[in-house]
């Protein structure tokens, strides 16, 4: 995708936003959403995100884990509460008065029966979370459906990153890492991560501002002409 810049938002917390899950002061309306790249034997990437409403509609990364995972670890429920990286994130956006309102799950992967256990609609429900049904298909390398679509909202300054704190600045390196190296990296969890919110955005915003619940699953408009 060339080369990715983090990039300061001017703000006297910037350097803390991240690591502490604050959106700079200056920001208006966002919708909070999470992303996650599951695998059953690799790396997941897991990505929360605040999408800006209003323009100039930048995207601000406010958390990323990258690591291998069980699904005991992402979401579970045990001695009568709710225990792992959905649930932490969720506490968090609550605390911080942006809850998460949608969470996109890819398919294509051996967890992607996940969404229809126990576990995964008891939490939706409760924690008025939609889980976003994402489908990656063997096209995610043309232009309009796969990570190059990322190029032209990080060469615009619309993807934003925090640029100071050791610990927010290595986080999200790993993800600029993978933009940089697209597509001859070893890896590209992240990047796929961050594509399926860019693919879903307009929609989710659309749902969002609209009051619906942007649950329907999302595949590209040549599979829904095949069908």
């Amino acid at each position: 995708l060339g080369r990715v810049t983090p990039v300061s938002s001017g703000s006297e917390d910037w350097c803390t936003w991240a690591m502490e899950h604050e959106v700079p002061a200056e920001v208006g309306r966002v919708l909070s959403v999470a992303s996650t790249d599951p695998s059953p034997t690799k790396w997941w990437a897991n990505g929360w995100w605040a999408l800006e409403l209003d323009d100039p509609q930048r995207r601000f990364l406010l958390d990323l884990l990258r690591k291998k995972m069980t699904l005991d670890e992402f979401l579970e429920f045990r001695d009568g509460r709710w225990t792992g990286l959905a649930e932490t994130w969720w506490q968090v956006s609550k605390e911080m008065g942006r809850p998460i309102t949608h969470w996109i799950w890819e398919q294509n992967a051996a967890q992607r029966f996940f969404l229809d256990t126990q576990v995964a609609k008891k939490w939706s429900m409760s924690r008025g979370v939609q889980w976003v049904k994402h489908q990656t298909t063997a096209n995610r390398t043309d232009p309009k459906y796969g990570p190059q679509r990322l190029a032209s909202i990080y060469r615009s300054g619309q993807v934003r990153f925090p640029g100071e704190g050791a610990q927010a600045r290595t986080t999200s390196l790993k993800l600029i890492d993978e933009a940089q190296k697209w597509p001859k990296g070893q890896y590209d969890d992240c990047v796929m991560m961050q594509t399926f919110v860019e693919l879903r955005r307009d929609n989710l915003i659309a749902s969002f501002l609209s009051g619906d619940d942007g649950e329907s699953e999302w595949v590209p408009t040549w599979v829904k002409g095949a069908a």
